[in-house]
């Protein structure tokens, strides 16, 4: 059985209210109900991610599911870490947006980049993707970096390592692919591509992996 993509599109929804909270999901959060919207999204995020990296780490293991309990264990003790790890991935967006505003003459405010910006959505889901990476949930990753590529043109593949204060100006056509190594402060722009164009062929003529 395979990931669900509408559960992930709802994970991401989720993951943004927590990251950004009152620019994505209740905008009307107040000191009182700030608290319970990041535990009702956490919640939430969580036993759906629980259940599609389950669907992942079956599909990788050709497994159903539905009577896979390594499966299901593994999920949880991946998400739970993933959760733990969340606020570095927010510390990592908060210099993203930094970057973007500082970098862009033309943007009036933090806020307008994370409303705005494709590079900020492209870098959100990639933050997010790249942890799961790390924790080796299979398919996954590349399915959350793949919704952004659909939507702003930005290609980042969760294997590629980018360092802090990242911007990608206006962003149409970027690529960066999985072995690239980005440092902090850099900014790049449209129409970029980091990755291999050529790759090392076997015997019968099939790239590599």
């Amino acid at each position: 059985a395979l990931p669900i993509n509408d559960s992930l599109v709802e994970v991401m929804r989720d993951l943004r209210s927590v990251l950004f909270p009152g620019y994505y999901g209740n905008p009307d959060l107040s000191d009182a109900s700030l608290h319970y919207h990041i535990g009702f999204a956490l919640d939430r995020a969580q036993r759906l991610l629980q259940e599609q990296v389950k669907r992942g780490m079956c599909f990788a293991c050709k497994r159903d599911p539905r009577a896979c309990p390594q499966c299901e264990q593994d999920a949880a003790a991946v998400v739970r870490v993933f959760l733990e790890r969340l606020p570095e991935v927010r510390l990592l967006l908060a210099s993203d947006v930094q970057a973007a505003y500082e970098g862009d003459p033309a943007a009036s405010s933090p806020d307008e980049a994370i409303f705005s910006y494709p590079g900020v959505e492209a870098i959100t889901n990639y933050r997010i993707a790249h942890l799961l990476h790390e924790l080796e949930v299979p398919l996954i990753p590349r399915i959350i970096t793949e919704m952004a590529h659909s939507t702003t043109g930005i290609d980042i593949h969760p294997g590629a390592q980018i360092g802090q204060r990242f911007f990608i100006d206006h962003g149409t056509g970027v690529v960066v692919g999985e072995t690239c190594v980005i440092g902090s402060d850099v900014r790049i722009y449209q129409g970029l591509t980091l990755g291999a164009k050529s790759f090392p062929l076997d015997d019968q003529g099939k790239p590599i992996k």
